[in-house]
């Protein structure tokens, strides 16, 4: 048997090897100063840019008011001009997405159409590179700026476009969803069953007529249909959405607000024909009266249920 010595792992008269304290102290004193410059000088660059972006923003509210004081007195070229200068300076210090910007196209725009220029008007929503666009959107709609809404829908349809090329994509038929919901609440009715015809049949060809996003499509297209008073055609898709839905594991909620959408268009058009009333009357009545016992419930429940 032979024994191997072990390495040595400390110096010749038995004491650890160690770093002298003064260059220890030196070397983290100078790592420190490193991260703490690395750290101060980001700070630095984040509250510069913030403040940019202040002054930027206050810059483009003033210039907005001041055009909005002009189209008020009748000085409609001096309103343009200034409302034109006010939103290059926000797509280029704030971008596409900034709420001064999208304030800023909406009243170049309204100011385009007072004009007469509807063409002009229409080529404000060039495609927006922000990937966010869309939930930004969505956002907007959920806080009721169903202009502003609008606005950047638009702008992501237009981007969405440009990236599928000569075929629909998602983007683009998520995109033709939103802006007909936003056109709906804006009581631009024709051109919102167009968008959400043009969607409709998209996911159709996309997805089939199971599913989820097909059938949300479908409902959409049924509420501006029966707002706009085809009640036969709206209840025809509520209860093909019904019969599609109704027991699917998932879908209850969607067959439950199928079936009250159908009731609603029948009761409309019962009443309508009738002689009731006008077509708003019918609408007002057919949404106040009462839904069957079942699915007034189920809504009821679905209500009550916490998000």
């Amino acid at each position: 048997w032979t024994l191997r010595q072990p390495e040595r792992t400390s110096a010749p008269s038995g004491r650890p090897l160690v770093m002298p304290f003064p260059v220890a102290a030196a070397f983290l004193a100078s790592f420190c100063g490193a991260v703490a410059g690395q750290v101060t000088g980001r700070a630095l660059v984040k509250h510069d840019l913030k403040r940019k972006a202040l002054r930027a923003r206050v810059e483009v509210a003033d210039a907005l008011a001041a055009a909005r004081q002009a189209q008020a007195a009748g000085a409609a070229t001096v309103a343009e001009a200034t409302a034109h200068s006010a939103l290059a300076h926000a797509e280029k210090e704030l971008g596409p997405t900034d709420p001064e910007t999208i304030a800023a196209i909406i009243l170049v725009r309204a100011l385009l159409r007072e004009r007469g220029c509807p063409e002009k008007a229409d080529a404000l929503f060039t495609p927006v590179a922000d990937p966010h666009a869309i939930t930004l959107a969505a956002a907007l709609h959920r806080r009721g700026c169903f202009e502003e809404a609008e606005v950047l829908t638009r702008r992501a349809l237009a981007s969405a476009a440009l990236q599928d090329g000569a075929g629909v994509g998602l983007r683009t038929l998520i995109c033709l969803n939103n802006l007909g919901k936003a056109l709906h609440m804006q009581g631009h009715l024709e051109e919102a069953a167009r968008m959400h015809r043009m969607a409709l049949a998209g996911f159709h060809a996309r997805n089939g007529d199971d599913s989820a996003v097909t059938v949300l499509s479908a409902i959409n297209l049924a509420k501006v249909l029966c707002d706009e008073g085809h009640f036969d055609e709206a209840e025809n898709l509520f209860e093909g959405v019904h019969a599609r839905t109704k027991g699917v594991v998932g879908m209850q909620a969607l067959a439950a607000e199928a079936e009250e959408g159908a009731c609603r268009a029948r009761e409309a058009a019962k009443l309508l024909a009738g002689g009731e009333g006008d077509l708003a009357a019918a609408l007002r009545a057919s949404r106040e009266r009462e839904l069957e016992p079942r699915v007034r419930m189920y809504i009821d429940c679905r209500e009550r249920a916490p998000p």
